[in-house]
């Protein structure tokens, strides 16, 4: 499943949930918080907005400043919401 992100920057948040290959009765957890290197006056208000296909892919030196400012703003936050998300799905799987 996938979510609007909550600040200015532009992309989105998704959280992928599938058996596990590797480890018996287990499942896989991935948090992708994806940026598309674009900022936004506000937040998007629903995920139809957050989802852009028209985005630029462009590589400018605008983007790169974007990347260093998402990455020394946000990566222990993006760290922290990926740590909680897991857990959340874990206790979802716990035997009372």
């Amino acid at each position: 499943m996938w979510g609007s992100r909550q600040n200015q920057y532009g992309g989105h948040i998704q959280v992928t949930v599938e058996p596990s290959l590797r480890v018996p009765n287990a499942v896989y957890v991935s948090h992708n918080d994806h940026y598309d290197l674009s900022v936004h006056d506000s937040p998007p208000v629903d995920r139809v907005t957050a989802y852009d296909e028209d985005t630029d892919v462009t590589a400018t030196s605008g983007k790169l400043e974007v990347a260093l400012q998402v990455l020394s703003e946000s990566w222990s936050q993006s760290m922290t919401a990926a740590d909680e998300m897991a857990g959340a799905i874990e206790s979802l799987g716990r035997i009372p």
